[in-house]
Protein backbone atom coordinates (compact mmCIF):
# COMPACT_ATOMS: atom_id res chain seq x y z
CA UNK A 1 0.00 0.00 0.00
CA UNK A 2 3.05 1.99 0.53
CA UNK A 3 2.93 5.28 2.63
CA UNK A 4 -0.10 7.49 3.80
CA UNK A 5 -0.41 11.45 3.96
CA UNK A 6 -2.47 13.72 4.89
CA UNK A 7 -3.75 15.87 2.12
CA UNK A 8 -5.35 18.87 1.86
CA UNK A 9 -6.68 20.87 -1.02
CA UNK A 10 -9.79 23.67 -1.55
CA UNK A 11 -11.35 23.64 -4.41
CA UNK A 12 -14.73 25.90 -5.04
CA UNK A 13 -17.69 24.37 -5.29
CA UNK A 14 -18.52 25.50 -8.53
CA UNK A 15 -15.61 24.30 -10.36
CA UNK A 16 -16.31 20.77 -9.32
CA UNK A 17 -19.04 19.39 -11.36
CA UNK A 18 -17.62 15.88 -11.72
CA UNK A 19 -15.32 13.19 -10.35
CA UNK A 20 -12.90 13.78 -13.36
CA UNK A 21 -12.99 17.84 -12.19
CA UNK A 22 -11.89 16.81 -8.81
CA UNK A 23 -9.58 14.79 -9.81
CA UNK A 24 -7.83 17.75 -11.85
CA UNK A 25 -7.13 19.65 -8.69
CA UNK A 26 -3.89 20.97 -8.50
CA UNK A 27 -1.86 20.49 -5.16
CA UNK A 28 0.96 22.38 -4.31
CA UNK A 29 4.30 20.53 -3.56
CA UNK A 30 5.95 22.00 -0.57
CA UNK A 31 9.32 20.84 -1.61
CA UNK A 32 9.41 21.71 -5.38
CA UNK A 33 9.29 25.93 -5.04
CA UNK A 34 5.76 26.77 -7.34
CA UNK A 35 5.22 23.38 -8.76
CA UNK A 36 1.94 21.35 -8.05
CA UNK A 37 0.63 17.23 -9.08
CA UNK A 38 -2.81 16.89 -10.02
CA UNK A 39 -4.68 14.55 -7.36
CA UNK A 40 -5.17 11.83 -9.61
CA UNK A 41 -1.79 11.26 -9.27
CA UNK A 42 -1.62 10.99 -5.93
CA UNK A 43 -5.00 9.56 -4.51
CA UNK A 44 -7.79 7.25 -5.46
CA UNK A 45 -11.03 9.38 -5.75
CA UNK A 46 -14.19 7.40 -5.88
CA UNK A 47 -17.79 8.25 -4.61
CA UNK A 48 -18.99 6.97 -1.41
CA UNK A 49 -21.45 8.10 0.77
CA UNK A 50 -20.58 9.24 4.53
CA UNK A 51 -22.25 11.40 7.38
CA UNK A 52 -22.24 14.96 7.02
CA UNK A 53 -21.54 15.39 10.61
CA UNK A 54 -19.73 13.11 12.34
CA UNK A 55 -19.52 13.31 15.90
CA UNK A 56 -17.57 11.51 18.81
CA UNK A 57 -18.16 10.50 22.48
CA UNK A 58 -15.03 9.22 24.32
CA UNK A 59 -13.00 8.87 21.34
CA UNK A 60 -14.88 6.68 19.25
CA UNK A 61 -18.11 8.14 16.15
CA UNK A 62 -20.96 8.32 16.84
CA UNK A 63 -24.33 8.96 15.28
CA UNK A 64 -26.57 11.30 17.43
CA UNK A 65 -30.49 10.87 17.45
CA UNK A 66 -32.36 13.67 18.92
CA UNK A 67 -35.81 12.84 20.90
CA UNK A 68 -38.23 15.78 22.09
CA UNK A 69 -40.87 15.36 24.36
CA UNK A 70 -43.15 17.43 23.55
CA UNK A 71 -46.34 17.20 25.39
CA UNK A 72 -45.28 14.23 26.94
CA UNK A 73 -43.01 13.78 30.29
CA UNK A 74 -39.10 12.89 30.22
CA UNK A 75 -39.77 9.66 32.07
CA UNK A 76 -42.54 8.58 29.78
CA UNK A 77 -40.57 9.09 26.49
CA UNK A 78 -37.26 7.95 28.00
CA UNK A 79 -39.55 4.85 29.11
CA UNK A 80 -40.27 4.22 24.88
CA UNK A 81 -36.96 5.35 23.98
CA UNK A 82 -35.19 2.77 26.08
CA UNK A 83 -37.97 -0.49 24.87
CA UNK A 84 -37.00 0.73 21.61
CA UNK A 85 -33.29 0.28 21.92
CA UNK A 86 -33.49 -2.91 23.73
CA UNK A 87 -35.47 -4.09 20.81
CA UNK A 88 -33.07 -2.54 18.10
CA UNK A 89 -30.01 -3.95 20.18
CA UNK A 90 -30.59 -6.96 19.32
CA UNK A 91 -29.62 -6.96 15.75
CA UNK A 92 -26.36 -4.80 15.86
CA UNK A 93 -23.48 -5.99 14.57
CA UNK A 94 -21.02 -6.92 17.02
CA UNK A 95 -18.95 -4.53 18.96
CA UNK A 96 -21.96 -1.78 17.97
CA UNK A 97 -24.05 -0.48 21.17
CA UNK A 98 -26.22 1.97 21.78
CA UNK A 99 -26.37 4.30 24.58
CA UNK A 100 -29.17 6.73 25.68
CA UNK A 101 -27.48 10.51 26.88
CA UNK A 102 -28.31 13.53 27.42
CA UNK A 103 -30.73 14.45 29.99
CA UNK A 104 -32.23 10.75 30.09
CA UNK A 105 -28.84 9.85 31.64
CA UNK A 106 -29.06 12.64 33.91
CA UNK A 107 -32.38 11.36 35.69
CA UNK A 108 -31.66 7.65 35.48
CA UNK A 109 -28.04 8.67 37.44
CA UNK A 110 -30.16 11.21 39.99
CA UNK A 111 -32.43 8.20 40.76
CA UNK A 112 -30.06 5.71 41.36
CA UNK A 113 -28.14 8.64 43.61
CA UNK A 114 -31.40 8.77 45.50
CA UNK A 115 -31.66 5.49 45.60
CA UNK A 116 -28.25 5.33 47.01
CA UNK A 117 -28.89 7.65 49.48
CA UNK A 118 -31.89 6.59 51.05
CA UNK A 119 -30.17 3.10 51.67
CA UNK A 120 -27.63 4.57 53.42
CA UNK A 121 -30.24 6.79 55.44
CA UNK A 122 -31.81 3.01 55.77
CA UNK A 123 -29.16 1.35 57.04
CA UNK A 124 -27.89 4.47 59.17
CA UNK A 125 -31.53 3.65 61.00
CA UNK A 126 -30.96 0.46 61.12
CA UNK A 127 -27.90 0.44 62.66
CA UNK A 128 -28.73 3.06 65.25
CA UNK A 129 -31.02 0.52 66.92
Amino acid sequence: MGLTYMVAAQTPQRDVNSIGALENTPIPLHTTFNQTELLSNMAKVKPSVIPQVINHHNGQPVFDIYANTQHSDLGSVATRVERIVKEESMHLPPGTVIEIRGQVQSMNEASLDSESASSSLRFLSICSW
